[in-house]
């Protein structure tokens, strides 16, 4: 996409700041056009979260490091961008169902948060191949669904859950399973 800047009439539930859309305190960032490069100093202050598909989309996202002051990521929030690296800090406490899914160019991310993560959060990245996750609390169900590339995961002693489909038509060759993890979903390595 060309857009660039989107502007308006400031409304009481809107807000306008270095071309993109807020909520009416800033705190949720709503819209990051398309096709602005993104930049951290661009991001208005208050800014604690990334909404429901604010990047999705975005062609011009490369390496992507999650600003230290947000703490919530939306669905669906990098669906089908470009970005080939991701970090997620320890404050983050949510992360949205499909986050960072279809991403054709991913290849490595880093999960540092003490959190849950939403389903589906890394399906069909079909370039991904390493990924850590330093304090998660479970495997959601199809996180990795799709991610041939993906031949090992280090599973950390955090996690208790393996979702459904968690690796369904993943590419891996071997994993250990901690043994503080209380239930495995169904179809968990089906297709691997």
């Amino acid at each position: 996409s060309d857009l660039t800047e989107v502007t308006g009439t400031e409304r009481p539930d809107i807000k306008y700041h270095n071309g993109c859309v807020y909520n009416s305190d800033y705190s949720k960032l709503i819209y990051w056009p398309s096709g602005k490069v993104y930049s951290e100093s661009d991001l208005h202050e208050n800014t604690k979260e990334f909404g429901e598909r604010a990047f999705s989309q975005n062609k011009l996202l490369k390496d992507f490091v999650i600003p230290s002051n947000v703490t919530k990521l939306g669905e669906w929030l990098f669906y089908s961008t470009s970005i080939t690296s991701l970090n997620v800090h320890s404050n983050v406490t949510s992360i949205g169902n499909y986050c960072f899914s279809w991403n054709g160019n991913l290849i490595s991310a880093n999960i540092q948060s003490n959190v849950t993560p939403g389903t589906n959060l890394f399906a069909s990245c079909t370039k991904l191949e390493n990924v850590i996750l330093a304090n998660i609390t479970s495997i959601s169900d199809s996180m990795f669904s799709g991610c041939s590339k993906l031949t090992t995961v280090q599973i950390p002693e955090t996690v208790v859950n393996i979702g459904a489909y968690a690796f369904n038509n993943a590419g891996l060759t071997t994993i250990e399973i901690p043994a503080g993890v209380k239930m495995i979903g169904n179809d968990c390595f089906s297709g691997c």
